[in-house]
């Protein structure tokens, strides 16, 4: 899953807080869940969640909760847009030392 959101400069912080603390306490906890990666441009004006799951059908269960409806709405209220879209890895290459 990966959600392209544009923010306020002034939500950014309070934004990718809310982001974090509800992966790490509720979202992490979640079947099929893992992993999460956020990033945010220099101006503070765009976030990025990169998210992996098991599979689509586990992240929509864990969707359905309400604690994460909840937490969706409170991104909502921070967010100017949000863009999400599900996708599948077909390529991953990682850094080896040599």
């Amino acid at each position: 899953m990966i959600i392209s959101m544009t923010v306020r400069p002034g939500n950014c912080d309070a934004l990718l807080d809310l982001i974090e603390r509800t992966t790490t306490e509720f979202i992490s906890k979640q079947p099929g869940f893992l992993s999460a990666n956020l990033h945010r441009n220099a101006e503070g004006t765009r976030l990025v969640n990169y998210g992996q799951w098991v599979s689509a059908e586990l992240y929509r269960q864990a969707r359905a909760r309400p604690e994460f409806e909840s937490f969706s709405t409170r991104v909502e209220r921070l967010a100017e847009s949000i863009d999400p879209f599900v996708c599948s890895v077909v390529f991953t290459e990682e850094f080896r030392a040599i």
